[in-house]
């Protein structure tokens, strides 16, 4: 029954490709893209750091990265999105099957609308969403590690009695 073990992973990469693929090379840059990915190819990445280094440093920092990475390409920015989104819904059904073990129905369901919302809106924006997942990944991953240490406490309180 492996089948059964993978299967939500399955469903949301598969509606993830329904929702985002069809448009992958559709779209250009638009908004706050256009003009970092510009910075970025003609004036070097240093450029990017020295744009955000008065008010977001960390992000100056992760688009030079990401540009170094994925260059001017318009495909590879919205394929590293569309990664990033899918491995956000995979880590938000792990964190909803943790908090309510043996719902594993309501875990997929939200892990796939996490999937598709906000994200279809957002998708003409490539770089600038790839900032924003990123940091909701991030959350999410501080969120499971905390529900992890709080049950590994309960498990302790439980033998000891402390």
């Amino acid at each position: 029954m492996k089948f059964k073990k993978y299967f939500p992973y399955v469903l949301i990469v598969f509606i993830a490709a329904i929702a985002y693929l069809p448009f992958l090379g559709k779209q250009g840059f638009y908004r706050d893209d256009w003009y970092q990915i510009w910075a970025g190819t003609t004036q070097g990445e240093y450029t990017l750091i020295k744009m955000f280094s008065i008010d977001r440093p960390g992000l100056g920092l992760m688009y030079a990265i990401t540009h170094r990475i994925l260059g001017s390409e318009l495909i590879y920015w919205h394929l590293c999105t569309f990664l990033v989104r899918v491995v956000l819904s995979f880590l938000v059904y792990h964190l909803v099957k943790k908090i309510l073990p043996g719902y594993k129905l309501p875990a997929l369901l939200t892990a796939i609308l996490v999937t598709v919302y906000p994200g279809f809106l957002e998708q003409p924006f490539a770089d600038t969403s790839l900032s924003l997942y990123l940091a909701y990944g991030f959350c999410i991953l501080s969120i499971f590690f905390s529900v992890l240490a709080f049950m590994e406490e309960r498990k302790k309180k439980l033998k000891t009695g402390y």
